[in-house]
């Protein structure tokens, strides 16, 4: 089988998973008012984990001779660039908090009202997407794709499979009544693709997107309601740090 092919595989094999256990959970518990929300909850956590499910599942075609060990020891082997997680800790931090700070003087509120951090949505934080995902997503796709394109055309697939995993999200928008912020969520995992990506690519340590993803994920959980209302700026300041790191990637190719 080609790479092409297994990452196809790869890919349609986390997305099955992910529905199946969506859609059944729908299904079953839907009419049960008490135990559904539990149930989404439960989802919300163990649905993110399906890219390391289909990673696992592929595993002895994806990496034939190898074994989950060996994968995860080598995944894990290369030395922190402490640096690297600084200075993009830092800048969603900054970008978060500016745009935070913008909206409690729009709306006449206290910045620390608009927060909504809980050691709940850590939890979920935690555990979810950026732990269960990145394994998959970065750990095998994004190395596998760049075997046969250049890191920003990788990272361009790879952006695009990701963004359309978040077609949940888009549906909680379109009952919310927000759909006009479903093109602004692309924008954004394809803004955090390159972010992390790029970074990954400089430091070849599977914490450095489990952190970025985890950071990214913390920002917007935390501050929720404050940035659906400002979204766009948002986006558009992940917009121009992701920017920023194409440059740097560009600058250090050519350097």
């Amino acid at each position: 089988m080609t790479d092409k092919k297994q990452n196809i595989l790869f890919a349609v094999l986390a997305y099955a998973i992910f529905w199946v256990l969506l859609i059944g959970s729908v299904v079953l518990f839907s009419s049960n008012e008490t135990l559904f929300p539990k149930v989404m909850a439960f989802d919300q956590i163990v649905g993110t984990w399906a890219p390391t499910f289909a990673l696992l599942i592929l595993f002895k075609k994806l990496y034939p001779g190898w074994t989950v060990r060996e994968f995860y020891k080598n995944a894990f082997k290369d030395r922190l660039n402490f640096k690297i997680l600084l200075v993009v800790t830092v800048a969603f931090v900054i970008v978060t908090a500016g745009v935070v700070g913008y909206g409690a003087f729009a709306s006449g509120n206290s910045f620390l009202s608009l927060l909504n951090f809980s050691f709940g949505g850590f939890l979920i934080t935690l555990f979810s997407g950026a732990m269960g995902e990145e394994s998959g997503w970065r750990g095998y796709l994004q190395q596998s794709v760049e075997k046969r394109h250049s890191l920003l055309k990788a990272l361009l697939i790879v952006g695009i499979i990701w963004a359309f995993w978040h077609i949940p999200t888009w549906m909680n928008y379109i009952t919310g009544g927000m759909p006009q912020l479903i093109p602004l969520d692309i924008l954004d995992k394809m803004a955090l693709a390159f972010i992390i990506g790029i970074c990954y690519n400089r430091c070849r340590n599977l914490f450095v997107p489990m952190w970025i993803h985890f950071v990214a994920n913390m920002v917007v959980n935390g501050t929720q309601g404050t940035l659906i209302n400002y979204y766009v700026w948002y986006v558009l300041l992940e917009i121009l740090i992701a920017a920023g790191y194409i440059v740097w990637y560009l600058k250090r190719c050519n350097g």
